[in-house]
């Protein structure tokens, strides 16, 4: 009996190989520029990381995928051919981006039950258009870019091409803010767009490699403005890189394709996870709330994006803290004689629960006060007791009765 073909899952559809593009020798290597785009402070975003990602979407990545939604036609059919001797050309790898994150990202949609009723919405320039039919909704004036994804007409993320001879995002994170200027340019540009579609996250395509990019604002910048003046300098922002190689495949590895799926259900998960916002405001990608459901059920721990959740330990006690000597937390806390009125320092011993003998009185802090409360003592002085805490004389509480 012939054996039974595994389901093909998510994750099989997001790390197919795909073919090499070449590029030919003598190409154009200036980028578009514009002095008014932002200035960059560049970082590796180092979170972005296949671990982090198997984490907390690895559970959708599993899931059998339908045989009728397999993508059609496969990478090798819908690139043959192609060569990266323009950024017109580039346009033939946004095009297989918005093919298979239409399937995919619908597929994860339905299966996570998120963003209910909203619609996505994907659209790329095609490579024969000689300048972009796409632009960045609502911009005063066209803002052209090479491939859009959309939430109900919300801007989740934005693509622009580049040939690798102008753009090399593994160049640019070895060098990081020593980069050249004209390496930049296609960053800046990128970084322009999605403060005017009001996102965070943005992509970069190559015939190289595909960088993913999360802008936020520095830190002596608080707020973000939908800047659409030609004729202003726009404010500064941070950029988190992380450039995938275009030829990296396998279920082992962080491809291009699982990318770009990664970086739109980031801004899928919410619309508080999409705007531009100070880095101490933007929750990070591989962050954990720890939360305790019920006796049952116990500890989890559930990721801020996917609300996937899984058992963990408690967290820790808070540990605690001596107060420092003389400190008047440690006479005016709510306990012992501030507590209940009807609490006496001073009892017999026949007072104590279970006539404990053993019991005794320790004020931490205080060395002087590690007096033993029996009345057998003959060296315990009532009256400095009291004045060592603070009082004048015995305070006329005692033993409920």
């Amino acid at each position: 009996m012939a054996a039974v073909a595994s389901p093909t899952t998510l994750r099989q559809i997001l790390v197919t190989k795909k073919p090499r593009i070449p590029i030919p020798r003598g190409g154009a290597k200036k980028n578009t520029q514009n002095r008014l785009w932002p200035e960059l402070e560049l970082r590796i975003w180092e979170e972005f990381s296949l671990n982090v990602l198997n984490e907390s979407y690895g559970h959708v990545l599993e899931a059998p995928f339908p045989n009728y939604q397999l993508p059609m036609p496969s990478p090798d059919e819908a690139l043959a051919g192609v060569t990266a001797n323009s950024d017109l050309s580039i346009r033939h790898l946004t095009v297989w981006n918005d093919q298979l994150m239409r399937q995919t990202l619908h597929f994860a949609q339905r299966h996570l039950d998120i963003c209910p009723g909203l619609v996505l919405r994907l659209n790329a320039s095609p490579p024969d258009a000689l300048s972009s039919n796409l632009t960045i909704p609502n911009a005063r004036g066209p803002r052209p870019v090479d491939h859009l994804i959309e939430i109900d007409h919300q801007v989740m993320a934005v693509g622009i091409v580049r040939t690798s001879a102008k753009f090399s995002g593994r160049n640019v994170s070895k060098w990081l803010n020593r980069s050249t200027r004209e390496m930049k340019w296609p960053l800046r540009q990128l970084a322009s767009l999605c403060r005017l579609a009001r996102t965070r996250y943005g992509y970069i395509q190559t015939d190289d490699e595909t960088v993913v990019c999360c802008f936020s604002v520095p830190g002596d910048q608080r707020h973000v403005e939908n800047q659409d003046n030609n004729n202003t300098q726009e404010p500064p922002l941070n950029v988190a890189i992380m450039p995938i190689p275009w030829e990296r495949h396998g279920v082992e590895n962080l491809t291009t394709d699982l990318a770009l799926w990664w970086l739109s259900m980031l801004a899928m998960a919410g619309e508080h996870h999409r705007p531009i916002v100070h880095d101490d405001e933007m929750v990070k990608i591989h962050e954990w709330d720890i939360l305790h459901l019920d006796d049952e059920r116990g500890w989890v721990r559930r990721h801020k994006y996917s609300n996937w959740q899984e058992p963990t330990d408690p967290p820790p006690p808070p540990a605690y803290v001596t107060p420092e000597p003389g400190n008047p937390a440690v006479f005016h806390a709510a306990v012992g004689l501030h507590a209940n009125v009807g609490f006496s320092p001073i009892m017999e011993m026949n007072e104590f629960p279970n006539n404990n003998n053993d019991m005794y009185l320790q004020v931490p802090g205080v060395d002087e006060f590690n007096a033993i409360a029996d009345p057998a003592n003959n060296d315990f002085d009532e009256d400095e007791f009291y004045r060592i805490l603070g009082l004048d004389g015995q305070p006329q509480v005692g033993i409920p009765q």
